[in-house]
């Protein structure tokens, strides 16, 4: 009996090792990628995902516009959401659905010259990512869009910061009263990340752009 100890030892032993190798290989295991659980709160999940300390700017869990290359951004999509979601159609662009993962729905990357020239991305209906925790991650708008037309009142409402090409589309169904304007409370329906020569001469053809001037009614 006594013979036998060092080998069952053996066999704890790779039992162990096997376990703790199990546990290090999946979505975030990659080094550009956070490790985040899912489970998370929404402000300190998507504070980590949007500047991740590889990123030098604004960006998405490691994929930023105008550093990106296609593969780079492949090899993170598909660790953090899986092959079977991502489809790339031939290094122009690369769609993915995340089913909920951190809070998306799904989102996309198109590439110019085989790095990342826009990101897109679809919060989840279930998402609690708001107005209060963008203006804790991104600061203060610059400019507030409002979409209206002669039929439609005030049918979207977006926050734009030029300075790092992005903007935010709002959950307008988030009112307070009958008022339709920017609250801590409303929810972001959509993030995009362009680049900056693009949001210099932001051209509104529905609507108006007004200064942020805090949280209030926006709409004409």
């Amino acid at each position: 009996m006594l013979n036998k100890i060092p080998q069952i030892y053996k066999y704890v032993m790779l039992f162990t090792w096997f376990l703790a190798s199990c546990r290090s290989i999946g979505v975030g295991s990659h080094p550009n990628i956070p490790q985040l659980p899912t489970s998370q709160p929404a402000l300190h999940l998507h504070t980590n995902l949007f500047s991740p300390l590889e990123c030098s700017s604004y960006c998405w869990a490691g994929i930023e516009v105008n550093k990106t290359s296609f593969y780079e951004a492949k090899e993170i999509l598909v660790l953090r959401y899986g092959e079977q979601n991502i489809k790339i159609d031939d290094k122009q662009s690369i769609d993915w659905e995340s089913h909920g993962v951190d809070g998306l729905i799904g989102g996309y990357v198109i590439f110019l010259n085989d790095i990342v020239g826009e990101i897109g991305l679809t919060l989840a209906d279930t998402d609690e990512f708001t107005v209060r925790n963008v203006l804790e991650i991104f600061g203060e708008p610059k400019w507030i869009q409002i979409s209206s037309d002669p039929i439609n009142y005030c049918f979207g409402i977006r926050l734009l910061y030029p300075s790092i090409g992005s903007y935010m589309d709002l959950n307008v169904t988030d009112v307070v009263g009958n008022e339709r304007g920017i609250y801590p409370s409303q929810r972001v329906v959509r993030v995009r990340f362009l680049q900056t020569k693009m949001m210099e001469n932001w051209n509104v053809n529905d609507g108006s752009l007004v200064e942020w001037d805090g949280y209030k009614d926006y709409c004409p």
